[in-house]
C-alpha cells in the first residue's frame, strides 16, 4: 500500500506531461498561423492578378482608342464601301486600323475575330511583366451595302459598329465604336469612324 502511495505522490515525469501539452498547443497556435499567412498571400496574389488585369484592360482600350484617333494631318477616319468590301479612304498605315477595324468590317464570316493584345518593350523586362496578356474578340455589326443603304435611306436607326471585347477572366470590358456618319459617295458609301478626332465610343464592364 505505501508503495502505491509513493507512486501517486511521486511528481517524476509530470513535467515531461506539462511540456508535450504545451508542444502541443504552440503547434496548433503555429499552424493556424501559418493557415492564416497562407490566406493573406493567397489573397494578395489574387488582388495583384486583379489589379494587374485591370491595368492590361484598360491600357489596351486607351492604346486602341488612341491608335483610332490618331488620323494624318488631323484627318477624319473615314472608309469607302463598295461592293460590301471596306477600304480605308486616307493614307493610313494604322495596324490597329488595318488588323482590328477593316479586319472585322470586312469579316464575311459570323464568327469573331480573336486577337491577343500583350505588352512588347525592349529592354523594360519590368514593364513587360507589369502586365498580363488580354484576349479579345472583334466583331461587326451592320457593315453590308443594304444595312448602309438602309441606314441612309432612314429604313434603320443602325449604324455599322465595330464591338470589341477584352476578355480576360478577372477583368472584362466591351467597347463598342460606332460610325458617325454614313452618305453615299460616287463610288458606294463613305461611312466616317472619327470626324474632327472625335469617335462614338462606349465603354461597359463585362464582356457583353
Amino acid at each position: 500500500m505505501d508503495g502505491v502511495k509513493r507512486k501517486l505522490a511521486d511528481r517524476q515525469g509530470l513535467t515531461l506531461v506539462v511540456a508535450l501539452v504545451t508542444l502541443l498547443i504552440l503547434t496548433m497556435f503555429s499552424a493556424d498561423l501559418t493557415l492564416a499567412s497562407l490566406y493573406a498571400l493567397r489573397d494578395s496574389v489574387l488582388l495583384r492578378d486583379s489589379e494587374k488585369a485591370y491595368a492590361s484592360v484598360n491600357s489596351a482600350a486607351r492604346f486602341i482608342l488612341n491608335s483610332l484617333k490618331a488620323a494624318p494631318d488631323g484627318a477624319d477616319m473615314a472608309f469607302i464601301v463598295s461592293g460590301g468590301k471596306w477600304r480605308s479612304d486616307f493614307e493610313n498605315d494604322n495596324a490597329i486600323v488595318q488588323k482590328i477595324l477593316l479586319k472585322a468590317l470586312n469579316n464575311d464570316s459570323a464568327e469573331r475575330i480573336e486577337l491577343i493584345w500583350r505588352v512588347k518593350s525592349d529592354g523594360w523586362p519590368e514593364m513587360e511583366s507589369a502586365f498580363t496578356d488580354i484576349p479579345l474578340t472583334v466583331t461587326a455589326e451592320c457593315c453590308a451595302d443594304e444595312n448602309l443603304a438602309d441606314f441612309v435611306g432612314d429604313r434603320s436607326p443602325c449604324k455599322p459598329t465595330v464591338t470589341i471585347r477584352f476578355c480576360h477572366p478577372d477583368y472584362q470590358m466591351t467597347m463598342r465604336i460606332a460610325a458617325c456618319s454614313v452618305a453615299e459617295s460616287a463610288e458606294g458609301y463613305l461611312v466616317k469612324f472619327a470626324e474632327n478626332g472625335e469617335m462614338d465610343v462606349a465603354l461597359s464592364l463585362g464582356a457583353s
